[in-house]
């Protein structure tokens, strides 16, 4: 578990907290055991990250991704239960779909350990659908969607807006909008790239060129 505690520590101090999808707000984080499903990339890792970092004790939490190799001999069970006999009360499971059997395992680490809450994603949607029937009753699913133009506005321009009707921010900021669409290489990126976590971290980094030099290579293929 060491390995597994030292790579979670590594990426919760790499992670920016200065912009959230829209899903941030709108999940019930108190529930014993939610699942996020959407397309690699989408941001469903740096999503649980923040609220880890924002939110919880680091000490009491941890974040794992099923494909690490640690899973080649150990199972999601086992880690549970030494992680809770720590004091452990948040395991967060990273692309689920990747270990066998995960369902059945996820329904008895919840029926064991009432006082852990687990949170899992997954980017498979056949593999996660097959498997929520083992959790019904037990698990609260969300799905996430790509980058919206909304939020485009908000990471790359600073403008956010609380307008129920999206046509008045239109008609409010003709000038502004007409402009962003005038800049084909901005707005080309969030049409090729819109659902892919690393638009948002290549920004968050600073570093916009290469993404959308692989947008003008997406448009013109």
């Amino acid at each position: 578990m060491e390995k597994l505690l030292e790579h979670f520590n590594k990426l919760l101090q790499e992670t920016k907290t200065d912009f959230h999808r829209y899903i941030y707000s709108k999940i019930n984080w108190n529930s014993r055991m939610i699942g996020i499903i959407g397309p690699r990339g989408v941001g469903k890792t740096t999503l649980i990250l923040q609220y880890i970092k924002e939110n919880l004790n680091p000490n009491t939490a941890l974040y794992v991704t099923a494909e690490d190799f640690y899973f080649a001999d150990h199972k999601l069970l086992d880690l549970a239960d030494s992680y809770t006999k720590v004091g452990g009360k948040h395991l967060f499971i990273d692309e689920i779909h990747k270990y066998k059997n995960w369902s059945k395992e996820l329904k008895l680490i919840y029926d064991y350990h009432p006082e852990l809450k687990i949170i899992f994603t997954g980017s498979s949607i056949l593999d996660i659908n097959k498997g929520v029937s083992d959790l019904s009753r037990r698990a609260i699913m969300y799905q996430m969607q790509g980058l919206s133009f909304r939020e485009y506005l908000q990471l790359f321009h600073q403008t956010s807006t609380d307008f129920s009707d999206f046509i008045l921010f239109f008609q409010k900021s003709h000038g502004f909008v007409e402009n962003t669409i005038n800049k084909p290489a901005t707005f080309r990126g969030t049409i090729v790239f819109g659902n892919l976590d690393i638009l948002v971290q290549s920004h968050l980094h600073g570093d916009r060129g290469e993404i959308f030099q692989l947008a003008d290579c997406r448009i013109h293929d």
